[in-house]
C-alpha cells in the first residue's frame, strides 16, 4: 500500500484487519499515535518507511501505542514477530548542486510511551539516522535481537521497561565508515559526527551477558564505546551480583570486548535488591 501524502497521522485507530505492510516514502512526517493493533491479526504488523530525498528531514513519531504479546512463553507464539518497523535513511549528500557520493543520514526516529508486548527479532530495523530515541516504552517479553540500528548517529534509550528477557542479544548497533565505492573523502559516518549512546533510567528485569552489542567501523578508535556511551541510572529487579565484569582478554573480537564494557556500565550504574528481607533496592559497591 503506497500512500501519496507530505505527512500521514493515524490518531485513535483500533486496527481490527490490515494489509501486512504500510509503505511511505519521503514524507516529511509520519505519525501513529494512540494505536492498537487487535491481538487475533493473524500476522505482523509491518511499516515500511523509505527516504531518500535530500531535501527533506523526516519525522517518524510513534507514541501511546499498543501491540499485542503472548499469553504463554512455552507457545510456538514466542518465536512469531508481532510488530515490525524498518526504516530507511539513504540521502545523498550535496556541496552546493552537486551529489555526491556518500550519504547524508538525516531522520528522527522518536519511539515513546507505547505497549510493546512481545518482540522478537529485527522489530526496530533502522539503516541511517540522524538520532533513534526508544524513551518511557514498555516491553513485556523480548525473545531475540529486537533492535538491528545501522549507522544511527544518535541512540537513546531512556526510561523504558525491559520485562522478560529470553534471548540475547537485544540489542545490535553497527557502524560502518563508508559505502560502495566511494572516495576517500566521502564519508558515511566518521566517528567524530557520532553523538552520545544514552542508556538510562530503564528498569530491567535482569542484566544479561550481551544485551548490546556493537560492531564499529575498523577505523573507530579503540575508545569508541568509553567516549561514546553514557550509562546511568538504571535499576535490575534482581538480586545484586556482586562480581564484575572482567575485560581483561587479549584473544577476544572487539565486538565480544564492547559488549563486556557495556554490561560492565550498566552493572555500575544500577540500582538492585539487597539480601536482606524484605529486600531494599539499592547501589552495589564494588
Amino acid at each position: 500500500m503506497m500512500f501519496q501524502f507530505s505527512s500521514i497521522y493515524f490518531r485513535d485507530v483500533t486496527f481490527i484487519g490490515l494489509p501486512n505492510d504500510f509503505l511511505f516514502e519521503d514524507r516529511y512526517e509520519v505519525v501513529f499515535e494512540r494505536v492498537k493493533i487487535r491481538p487475533d491479526i493473524p500476522y505482523a504488523t509491518k511499516i515500511e518507511v523509505i527516504n531518500s530525498n535530500s531535501s527533506i528531514d523526516p519525522v517518524f513519531r510513534m507514541t501511546e501505542s499498543e501491540f499485542p504479546g503472548v499469553e504463554d512463553v512455552t507457545s510456538p507464539d514466542i518465536n512469531e514477530n508481532k510488530f515490525i518497523l524498518e526504516i530507511t535513511n539513504e540521502q545523498p549528500e550535496f556541496k552546493g548542486d552537486d551529489e555526491q557520493c556518500n550519504y547524508d543520514y538525516k531522520g528522527q526516529i522518536l519511539i515513546s510511551r507505547n505497549n510493546f508486548g512481545h518482540l522478537r527479532q529485527a522489530n526496530f530495523k533502522i539503516v541511517g539516522a540522524a538520532a533513534f530515541k526508544f524513551e518511557n516504552n514498555a516491553i513485556d517479553t523480548i525473545n531475540g535481537q529486537a533492535f538491528d540500528l545501522e549507522n544511527v548517529e544518535n541512540i537513546h534509550m531512556i526510561g523504558n521497561q525491559f520485562g522478560f528477557i529470553l534471548k540475547s542479544p537485544v540489542v545490535f548497533v553497527y557502524y560502518k565508515i563508508r559505502h560502495g565505492n566511494c572516495e576517500d573523502q566521502e564519508l558515511d559516518l566518521p566517528e567524530d559526527r557520532i553523538g552520545k549512546t544514552i542508556i538510562k533510567h530503564n528498569k530491567f528485569s535482569k542484566l544479561i551477558q550481551d544485551f548490546f552489542i556493537i560492531d564499529e567501523d575498523p577505523s573507530y578508535s579503540n575508545k569508541f564505546v568509553d567516549d561514546m556511551f553514557e550509562v546511568s541510572g538504571n535499576e535490575v529487579s534482581k538480586r545484586c551480583n556482586c562480581t564484575q565484569v572482567t575485560l581483561a582478554d587479549d584473544e577476544e573480537t572487539n565486538t565480544k570486548k564492547n559488549a563486556k564494557k557495556i554490561l560492565r556500565m550498566l552493572q555500575n550504574s544500577s540500582k538492585c535488591l539487597s539480601d536482606q528481607t524484605p529486600p531494599l533496592i539499592g547501589s552495589t559497591s564494588f
